[in-house]
């Protein structure tokens, strides 16, 4: 009987379905207990994001290239849950569908689609802070002529974001050396050098993107004290500059935790690859790329806060009329004994 089991396991081997690693994948549950937690976390982002998107655009608070950026964060998000939700679902399948262990295999056109798009929506969603800050350094620098352009800076920032998460996610796909029937949707870069650089670029861009952010938030803060202007609507966008680029910054600090987060345990899962079995790095992978939990924090924390601004800004009008007032009335009063 051993010697028919190993016979039939040669020549499983020959025709390139590796049996022993498939019973490692398959009977792994760590590997299964991440994918579940990730499935069951996309699925409740996932309609909640078509939510968020539609207050988004809805949302007079901010600017209209500020709706741009937020909508294509949205959607991003979204390619990262689609292909989630697709691609645990059909492991799912394989893991609890009584077939023989070699149809267990993925397809590498379901890999190529919707692993695709868990990458994008990953990258993309990534550059999100960088485009923030674009955006308002041009709002702050050319306030006059920025008005005038309405959309078009946020549609050509957007453009370049998507443009250069598809290229990133390319060169993935490219490299990727899948079989017909991968063992695992898991895109390998042509060395371990790019990935690293690619990680630290990310890292690198957005930790310019919070300094940035704090930069000009100190700088539309003078501007607010120091700089007379005698028309309303130059006020108005000076203070509006002001009260988003508070808003992009708490955004950027979030964002930018997730990032550190993410680089770190990356760092430590590669050192310790070695120790893992290639089950346990699968799910450490699925894990550290905690999309559905960013986003989750995100919907959360960003209504508290463009909240929380809006009543200290309404609290401080309300301050200004009141002072406005207290030195009108005794005004009035001396004017009326004068007479």
């Amino acid at each position: 009987m051993s010697n028919q089991s190993s016979t039939i396991m040669s020549n499983l081997s020959g025709n390139s379905c590796e049996v022993k690693l498939l019973i490692e994948l398959q009977t792994s549950i760590f590997l299964h207990g991440s994918e579940i937690l990730m499935l069951i976390l996309s699925v409740i982002v996932f309609p909640l994001l078509f939510i968020m998107m539609e207050k988004c655009l809805r949302k007079s608070f901010f600017h209209v290239n500020i709706r741009i950026i937020s909508v294509v964060l949205c959607l991003s998000l979204l390619a990262h849950c689609v292909g989630r939700i697709v691609q645990h679902t059909t492991d799912i399948y394989f893991w609890i569908a009584t077939i023989p262990i070699c149809d267990k295999r993925q397809y590498v056109q379901l890999c190529m689609v919707f692993r695709g798009m868990y990458l994008f929506g990953m990258y993309c969603s990534s550059f999100t802070s960088v485009t923030l800050v674009i955006e308002r350094t041009i709002a702050t620098y050319l306030s006059q002529k920025y008005e005038n352009r309405k959309a078009k800076i946020g549609v050509m920032i957007v453009a370049a974001q998507i443009l250069l998460s598809t290229a990133i996610t390319v060169i993935f796909l490219r490299s990727a050396n899948l079989p017909d029937r991968p063992d695992y949707c898991f895109f390998r870069t042509p060395s371990n050098d790019w990935a690293v650089s690619l990680d630290v670029l990310s890292l690198s861009l957005n930790a310019i993107a919070l300094f940035q952010g704090f930069r000009l938030n100190n700088i539309n803060i003078k501007l607010r004290s120091t700089v007379i202007v005698s028309h309303l609507s130059q006020k108005y966008q000076i203070e509006e500059n002001k009260t988003l680029i508070r808003v992009i910054l708490r955004f950027i600090c979030i964002d930018f935790f997730f990032m550190v987060c993410y680089f770190l345990l990356t760092f430590i899962s590669d050192f310790n690859q070695k120790s893992l079995s290639f089950s346990s790095t699968l799910a450490y992978f699925e894990l550290i790329h905690c999309v559905p939990v960013y986003a989750i924090v995100m919907m959360i924390a960003m209504p508290k806060t463009i909240k929380k601004i809006q009543q200290e800004n309404t609290q401080k009008l309300g301050d200004h009329v009141r002072v406005n007032d207290d030195a009108y009335l005794p005004y009035l009063k001396k004017q009326w004994l004068t007479r």
